[in-house]
């Protein structure tokens, strides 16, 4: 039994594949505050507001440019968009941390700064 939300998200989403020029403003108006809440749960404390935000910015957007990827037969849009908008946030935070590691590996001075882990790894200290 759908309700009157899942109607309303059906007939965005077919809005948007008919190209209606109103639907992409309507839709993250309706759903991007409730994307960046359910991120925020899913993600956990620890991250900063500006990423959360930006994972769920990005994921609203990928979904208004590209409707045709979703179909609400396989998923919730909920439930695919916070796993765009999750797997956003989390390559984002990696991308982040190779490019610290990598101009802490490509500074020598930098490197002797590690501090001793056990067995015997050096891991570098990341201001």
């Amino acid at each position: 039994m759908s309700t009157k939300r899942d109607e309303y998200i059906l007939q965005l989403h077919a809005r948007l594949l008919q190209s209606d020029p109103v639907a992409p403003a309507e839709f993250a108006e309706s759903f991007l505050e409730e994307l960046i809440r359910r991120l925020w749960a899913k993600a956990g404390p620890g991250y900063e507001e500006t990423l959360i935000r930006d994972a769920a910015t990005d994921a609203i957007l990928d979904f208004i440019q590209h409707p045709s990827k979703f179909n609400p037969k396989k998923s919730a849009l909920f439930t695919y968009l916070s796993m765009a908008a999750y797997r956003d946030l989390l390559n984002v935070i990696a991308k982040d941390f190779l490019n610290q590691l990598l101009s802490h590996l490509a500074n020598p001075c930098l490197l002797k700064k590690c501090k001793r882990q056990k067995r015997g790894q050096l891991m570098p200290r990341f201001s």
